[in-house]
């Protein structure tokens, strides 16, 4: 994959929420990509038979400090990278093993968290549909077994009924940033994730990260952010 075009996970999450199911305030704010069937671009990535919904923003070091302290008292999985206590972290750890309890550093609430890996994002996944809390990270959308990860299908999550988290597939991912069913001419592919073909507005060459949602002219077509 390209990482002009897809985000590595490993450094900012967003998740996508496969079904139909009623989304809980509290949990990350979703948006509906409607248009199933749509083409795929010409990079061959986009195309989706389905509905879906999909994070409208970054999952933030609150939405992820909640998780650490539901379900990482010991850390045994590795949930939580002393670098997130770092120049570019938002989340501090204080505690011994079996009592960890972490916190939010000041003014980092709303920026995006980051040192997470695929494995980690796929637990917090878990967390989500299991009802966060102390819900379970191994079972849900995905079964952690043996050191292995089954991954489901999406589309059958989406004809489901039940609230499903899960992380977006390319595809969902590259279809909710620069899929445009309303773009003159006919329905097809932005060049950026904003409605346009020229470079917009964005965090580049700070050198730190934004709030999520900062840049609001820096929105797609189905109304996601950053």
């Amino acid at each position: 994959m390209s990482l002009g075009r897809l985000r590595a996970v490993l450094f900012a999450i967003g998740f996508a929420l496969a079904t139909h199911g009623a989304v809980r305030a509290a949990n990350p704010e979703v948006i509906p990509v409607g248009d199933p069937g749509n083409k795929a671009d010409s990079t061959t990535f986009g195309a989706v038979k389905y509905e879906y919904k999909i994070g409208k923003y970054e999952v933030t070091n609150a939405e992820f400090c909640e998780f650490l302290n539901g379900v990482a008292k010991t850390n045994a999985l590795k949930l939580y990278d002393g670098r997130m206590d770092g120049e570019y972290g938002g989340i501090t750890r204080k505690g011994e093993s079996g009592s960890y309890a972490y916190s939010v550093k000041d003014g980092w609430g709303k920026k995006p968290v980051n040192y997470v890996t695929w494995e980690t994002a796929v637990r917090y996944t878990n967390w989500l549909t299991n009802g966060r809390g102390a819900g379970d990270t191994e079972t849900g959308s995905y079964t952690i077994k043996d050191d292995k990860v089954t991954v489901p299908d999406h589309s059958l999550l989406a004809a489901g009924k039940e609230t499903k988290w899960v992380l977006p597939s390319e595809d969902e991912w590259y279809k909710a940033a620069y899929y445009d069913p309303n773009r003159a001419g006919g329905a097809g592919y932005w060049k950026y994730p904003a409605k346009s073909d020229t470079a917009p507005e964005a965090n580049i060459n700070t050198n730190a990260p934004s709030d999520v949602g900062s840049h609001t002219k820096v929105v797609s077509p189905y109304g996601t952010y950053d």
